[in-house]
């Protein structure tokens, strides 16, 4: 009596862009590429941008450490939300600066002290933010509300000014005029914290520590070894 033969496991090739395994009657061919169904959307705007390709083992340049994450030069993160870890459908190349907290301190002295010194002190990095469907449109909202705000403080600025020339009290044309100003000067800087998404707690020349990133996030990446932020 013949005995029936275990069917075979399907072979499993790695996907380029996330380095997942996945059988290979899954992954979608794209030129000489392979990605998996969850990676396509992400594949296909980098090559639209005209970015480098993943590499074969994205996680091999960014890695956990505590709260952070740590980025090395030219990483290409795994294509999940970042704020949830789940897969990723809207990405974008961001520019993260940082500077020494004493640098700030040069203000005490003289604002043009800051800008002859940021040059020289002042860091960044590139790194590719991958968010979510969900994540995506509550960031673009926060960002139209934060240019609403800025476009009102502008409104209210200028038009305190002309109340005042109009017969308005000092006091209320001042407080209009200063609660503009605040919303003006403080709007862009809201607004460029909302679409950084994460916050970069440090950038060395071969590194970069960020922060913000979600603890599922974080534990899937391989630990860092290298000196804690």
């Amino acid at each position: 009596m013949s005995i029936p033969s275990l069917p075979s496991e399907p072979r499993r090739s790695a996907c380029h862009e996330c380095g997942g395994l996945h059988p290979e009657e899954d992954l979608l061919r794209l030129g000489a590429t392979r990605v998996c169904a969850q990676c396509k959307p992400i594949h296909l705007q980098r090559l639209r941008e005209g970015a480098s390709p993943a590499p074969s083992d994205p996680a091999a340049s960014t890695f956990a450490s505590g709260r952070y994450i740590v980025v090395l030069p030219g990483a290409v993160p795994p294509p999940r939300c970042v704020l949830c870890n789940e897969p990723g459908t809207w990405h974008q190349r961001m520019s993260y600066s940082w500077h020494p907290n004493w640098l700030i301190l040069t203000l005490a002295c003289t604002p043009l002290a800051l800008v002859v010194l940021a040059p020289f002190f002042s860091r960044a990095v590139q790194f590719d933010l991958v968010l979510c469907a969900d994540h995506s449109r509550k960031r673009t909202q926060r960002l139209v509300l934060l240019g609403a705000w800025i476009v009102v403080g502008a409104v209210m600025l200028v038009g305190g000014m002309f109340a005042l020339r109009a017969g308005l009290s000092k006091p209320a044309a001042i407080c209009i005029v200063v609660s503009g100003l605040i919303s003006v000067l403080m709007g862009p800087l809201f607004a460029q914290r909302a679409s950084w998404i994460l916050i970069a707690r440090r950038i060395d020349p071969d590194r970069a520590y960020l922060r913000g990133a979600h603890p599922a996030y974080r534990s899937s990446l391989p630990p860092w070894t290298g000196d804690p932020p």
